[in-house]
């Protein structure tokens, strides 16, 4: 019973120090971080000396953690995957954007070719 009341008062000391770290973090020590990461290590090692209740916990934890990565891992791909979709429309559009360019400068091209021959036409006919 002494046992437990001292684990629970530790656990409690961890959990207040987590608190005043969270308030601070910007810790640029290297002292102090590495303080914290071992009295964060002493505090998980804690938690893992419980009983049955804390791994069922922790494994429900886990399972809660496994969906929400699954689920992002869907949303990352969804993301990824109407990214693809949107730059193959994007290149496709450019295609057709640069025909268009080509037939335009095509037609330009005839145009000006007719226009020399018209000149070339008009020319031979003042001279005769």
């Amino acid at each position: 019973m002494i046992s437990n009341k001292k684990k629970a008062t530790k656990e409690d000391k961890c959990k207040e120090m987590d608190k005043r770290k969270e308030m601070d973090k910007r810790e640029s020590d290297g002292h102090t971080v590495r303080a914290a990461a071992l009295t964060g290590m002493k505090c998980k090692s804690l938690g893992d000396e419980g009983d049955d209740n804390d791994s069922d916990e922790a494994k429900k934890t886990m399972m809660k953690k496994e969906r929400r990565s699954s689920a992002i891992m869907k949303e990352s791909v969804n993301a990824v995957m109407s990214f693809t979709s949107i730059m193959e429309n994007t290149n496709k559009f450019k295609v057709d954007e640069l025909a268009f360019q080509k037939e335009s400068n095509a037609i330009a091209m005839r145009k000006l070719e007719l226009d020399e021959k018209r000149y070339l036409l008009d020319k031979t006919e003042r001279e005769a």
